[in-house]
């Protein structure tokens, strides 16, 4: 009992000292045996503490510190409100698109920028990077020359100025693209007379190499921007040896330029497949693309991964102003490239012929707007050589 009146005695002075931050006791708390409760049945009373709960702050979205800064560097560089130009979704009379006919005047020496200099072109492409967006005139007399890059925000461009807006229905073209197609190197299952299908992925053997490197002694003057190759093992080894004269040329494996699948046939000897192929391959022959063998890929089921990997191939190129790519791949999947992208038909595959490490070049114009869409079914490849094979001459039989 005297505990009891100590613990009240305790709590009302608590409450006193709160002040009156202590609203009216809301918890009744009893004692907790029988015998207590008959000694003393009164209830002592503990207060609740009854202050406002305070409202939760709506989380504030934290600003991407990389955008700040950008546009603060966009702003300090917007001298003359030349970003105007190249905002996306201003109306075409207000900013600049391709075809339009430019005037730049550009600074010769940071220690004199009285002294300048002058270049009048055609717009061919827009590549808009934030800060580093930037543009591309060409010769405004020859449409194929001269072609200068310009940094929108360079503190050296002191001038962007639109002399003609493009007519409408005016089409430049960005510089020719060259794409040569190159079959792989030799391996033991193509030795053998074995089907070789995407499920098959045998290294080069000897010959394959020498193959290889014939193919990258005849490529070392070309000025590749770009080799891709498919993602099987023969085709990679093929697209490094390639690589070894170009170091600093980027490098991309992109399964969707593998072999065609030959299903239940794949890595069966080619007499022994012989008739199930060539049902199959007279099938597409006469127009009947959706033939396969059973478990493989039909000539369309090909045809659709190989324009999904063309529309990105050429997008980047176009972006990175490409001029000059590599890409190894296969012998059938090769074919079926030239009958969707040269031919636009693919009953006429097979009027390319091809063997271990010979090409294909293959030219292309690309649209000069680096915005819209790219449609490989749309654009015209030109045949440049077919089946260059003079590099393999003295490597013996093929």
């Amino acid at each position: 009992m005297l505990c009891n009146r100590l613990l009240s005695q305790r709590l009302s002075g608590l409450c006193r000292l709160a002040g009156p931050q202590i609203a009216a006791p809301a918890l009744v708390c009893r004692h907790f045996s029988q015998s207590v409760l008959a000694r003393d049945s009164e209830p002592f009373i503990i207060p609740k503490m009854q202050f406002e709960t305070p409202m939760a702050k709506p989380e504030e979205k934290r600003p991407n510190v990389m955008k700040v800064i950008e546009r603060e560097a966009i702003v300090r560089a917007d001298v003359d409100g030349r970003s105007k130009l190249f905002v996306r979704r201003a109306a075409p009379k207000d900013r600049m698109c391709a075809g339009d006919i430019v005037q730049v005047e550009t600074i010769n020496s940071v220690s004199n920028p009285s002294l300048t200099s002058s270049f009048t072109g055609v717009c061919i492409a827009i590549y808009r990077r934030g800060i580093d967006t930037s543009f591309i005139l060409r010769n405004i007399v020859q449409k194929v020359g001269v072609e200068v890059r310009y940094m929108a925000y360079s503190p050296l461009l002191k001038r962007i100025e639109i002399l003609q807006k493009a007519q409408r229905g005016t089409l430049f073209k960005m510089a020719k693209l060259d794409i040569y197609l190159a079959r792989h190197g030799q391996t033991a299952a193509n030795a053998a007379g074995v089907l070789q299908g995407s499920s098959i992925n045998p290294p080069l053997n000897e010959l394959g190499r020498r193959q290889a490197n014939a193919l990258a002694n005849a490529m070392k003057d070309e000025q590749l921007d770009w080799i891709v190759t498919s993602g099987l093992d023969r085709a990679i080894e093929t697209a490094n040896t390639v690589a070894k004269y170009h170091k600093s040329t980027p490098f991309l494996s992109d399964s969707r330029l593998n072999e065609i699948s030959w299903g239940e046939q794949d890595g069966v000897n080619i007499s022994e497949a012989k008739a199930v192929v060539d049902k199959v391959a007279h099938g597409w022959m006469n127009g009947d693309f959706d033939a396969k063998i059973a478990g493989g890929e039909s000539a369309n089921e090909a045809k659709a991964r190989i324009l999904e990997a063309f529309t990105d191939i050429l997008k980047v190129a176009r972006e990175r102003n490409y001029r000059k790519i590599a890409v190894c791949i296969h012998g059938r999947i090769m074919r079926v490239i030239m009958g969707t992208l040269v031919s636009k038909d693919l009953s006429k595959m097979h009027h390319f012929p091809h063997t271990n490490c010979c090409y294909h070049q293959i030219r292309v114009e690309l649209d000069d707007d680096a915005e819209s869409a790219v449609d490989p079914e749309q654009l015209t490849f030109e045949p440049i050589r077919i089946d260059v094979r003079d590099h393999l001459a003295d490597l013996g039989k093929l």
